[in-house]
């Protein structure tokens, strides 16, 4: 590999780093209102700029809804088949009346007459995933095990995914949504026919920043191939590399790269902003993990998101496509939460994915030992 090869290699880890470390909980903390009740008061809330796409099961082709957050009467949501190349956008402004969600404007392009079907199924979409929010506050019931993620976490750690029951002509009539603490938006990760048949689900979700919307405006999918080889990584079928030998590098005093393929950014002492028990932090915490980065080249790869842990630490996981790079590169935070002072440590390790197969669990020792005492000579 040339030298500018691992250059550009390593950069793309130190922007997913930084990015996911300074954004996204940061953004969590700046406005976080908390009007849920029951199951869902210690799910995290939606921000100013918090946006949601779901994989749509209803049309003939593969086709994305997209939903973007605003503040609380104004929105934007769009539908787009990478098939086609077709998508569409609209803004809409809205207000609440008797717990329903009123839309009392909507702009979009003036060439869209042709497409008024779709700009009429997006007027009710983001209504009924808003509607299904409230009805599980009120009605939900706990999807067994969910806490725990099947024993990976200390039970009470996270709140229990909640399930309600809706009936949509949007989806053909009766219908089971699913909502997961960690899910942006709306927290709506599926929704389910009578006879369990997915019809709606979670796929990607991010903020946009001031500089940058085009994680929203320009969405496309994880490509086959990024799958593909992510599956092919896995199974070790693509060389994974050996970091037990990877000289760790200082930075600064909390910033380290091990080689060429792994960075680790630690930091103390940041306070539990609103946070007013262990399981909406923590909830709040893995919907930080859960979102991209204001940068649009970073996708997540769904169906990769992990969890597990005590009150003590928790280990946080995601994997992206990075695709300036064509890179599968995997995010993980290992969070120390104090409850007593309302404080957290946090390392953020970044890695190309074919390194962590053989060295997570090293990786997560070297993080505990940097936090601890700082840089060591080698992983081992």
């Amino acid at each position: 590999m040339t030298k500018k090869r691992k250059n550009r290699r390593l950069f793309a880890l130190v922007v997913l780093t930084i990015s996911f470390f300074a954004f996204p909980l940061q953004a969590q903390q700046r406005e976080n209102p908390d009007p849920g009740t029951g199951l869902l008061k210690d799910y995290a809330f939606r921000t100013s700029g918090e946006f949601a796409f779901y994989r749509d099961y209803t049309f003939n082709e593969p086709t994305w809804i997209g939903i973007l957050f605003y503040d609380e009467n104004t929105w934007a949501a769009q539908t787009f088949a990478p098939g086609t190349g077709r998508r569409i956008i609209a803004f809409f402004k809205t207000e609440v009346s008797n717990g329903k969600l009123v839309l009392t404007g909507q702009k979009n392009d003036s060439n869209l007459q042709e497409d008024v079907p779709f700009v009429n199924y997006l007027m009710q979409i983001f209504p009924f995933l808003y509607e299904s929010r409230l009805a599980a506050e009120k009605d939900g019931k706990p999807v067994a095990g969910s806490d725990t993620r099947n024993g990976k976490l200390s039970r009470g750690i996270l709140p229990p995914d909640v399930e309600t029951d809706s009936e949509s002509v949007l989806f053909g009539g009766e219908c089971r949504i699913r909502l997961a603490p960690e899910i942006p938006l709306f927290n709506v990760l599926l929704v389910k026919n009578s006879s369990g048949k997915k019809l709606f689900e979670f796929e990607y979700g991010g903020i946009i920043s001031e500089e940058s919307s085009a994680g929203f405006f320009n969405f496309e999918p994880v490509p086959a191939s990024a799958k593909e080889k992510l599956a092919e990584i896995k199974s070790g079928k693509q060389p994974r590399v050996d970091l037990t030998d990877a000289k760790i590098t200082t930075v600064t005093p909390n910033f380290f790269l091990l080689g060429d393929n792994a960075l680790v950014l630690i930091t103390t002492g940041q306070p539990m902003e609103g946070n007013s028990s262990p399981a909406k932090f923590f909830a709040e915490m893995a919907k930080g993990t859960i979102i991209s980065p204001p940068n649009s080249s970073f996708i997540s790869i769904p169906g990769n998101f992990t969890v597990e842990g005590t009150k003590d630490e928790i280990v946080l996981s995601q994997i992206f496509y990075e695709k300036e790079n064509n890179e599968i590169i995997r995010d993980m935070k290992l969070v120390q939460p104090d409850f007593n002072s309302k404080e957290y440590t946090c390392a953020v390790i970044s890695g190309f994915e074919s390194g962590f197969y053989a060295n997570e669990e090293k990786l997560k020792t070297l993080s505990r030992d940097l936090i601890k005492s700082g840089p060591e000579t080698n992983i081992d």
